[in-house]
């Protein structure tokens, strides 16, 4: 693929936005690019919070004690060059 002909990456959405789980019971968040034919960097990196009640392996969070946690995800955007 030629550089020029990439597609950026403009937005995400995360889906679910919210979740509520049992110990031991798993979710995994789902990601959408904006717009649908985007063909630039789609990296994402996950996070949590408080990590004593929640583990996250890729997009896969485990629910490990109670309490509340936050996930965060952070994404990677990348300039093209056009020379």
């Amino acid at each position: 693929m030629n550089i020029k002909d990439i597609v950026e990456v403009t937005g995400l959405t995360i889906s679910p936005r919210t979740v509520t789980l049992n110990l031991d019971e798993n979710k995994t968040f789902t990601v959408s690019y904006t717009p649908l034919n985007a063909t630039g960097n789609k990296a994402v990196t996950w996070t949590v919070s408080n990590s004593s009640v929640l583990a996250i392996s890729g997009s896969t969070v485990t629910g490990l004690s109670a309490g509340t946690s936050n996930v965060f995800t952070i994404a990677y955007r990348f300039k093209k060059n056009n020379k």
